[in-house]
């Protein structure tokens, strides 16, 4: 009996921390930064609020590093990408003489984020952008907000799910 009773609170200990051990790794953000237990629409807030942005800064926010992408970059632009975390791809754009006050910040969110949720946060008063005929079954609506300093936009593939899949703010 003794045996048994040691046998089963072993694995009463390996499965309780087991459990433990996922729901930290599901909590964690892959990268940098306390983004892990922010919403989106919070980190958005918190870059909103940037007077400037590098890409420290920004992966700081984030939650993920930014690397130096040169074959995409030019003399006009300094291309950074990121990826991880609450994104499938983060991309930051800067002037390479800059201040970091002028930016273009593209955000993939690895969930498409609700329309209710950016109309409760940043309200109903948006100027829509129609989509560009062009670009086929890539083409996306958007809803953009005039902030303090730039655009604020919000990219839809339709309207039937109603849930923003590009982030963009626009500071150039």
């Amino acid at each position: 009996m003794k045996r048994r009773t040691r046998w089963f609170l072993a694995l009463a200990m390996i499965v309780v921390l087991g459990a433990l051990m996922a729901d930290s790794q599901s909590r964690a953000v892959s990268g940098l930064g306390p983004s892990a237990e922010k919403t989106v629409i919070e980190i958005l807030d918190e870059i909103d609020a940037c007077p400037a942005l590098s890409p420290g800064k920004a992966g700081e926010v984030l939650g993920l590093r930014f690397e130096k992408v040169p074959e995409e970059s030019d003399r006009y632009t300094t291309v950074f990408r990121g990826h991880g975390g609450l994104w499938n791809q983060a991309e930051l754009r800067l002037p390479p003489n800059g201040d970091g006050s002028a930016f273009v910040l593209i955000l993939e969110p690895k969930t498409p984020i609700p329309m209710k949720d950016i109309t409760d946060r940043f309200g109903k008063e948006y100027s829509l952008d129609p989509a560009n005929p062009s670009a086929g079954d890539k083409a996306m609506v958007a809803y953009s907000y005039d902030r303090k300093i730039g655009k604020l936009r919000f990219s839809f593939k339709n309207f039937e799910e109603f849930a923003a899949r590009t982030i963009l703010f626009d500071r150039m």
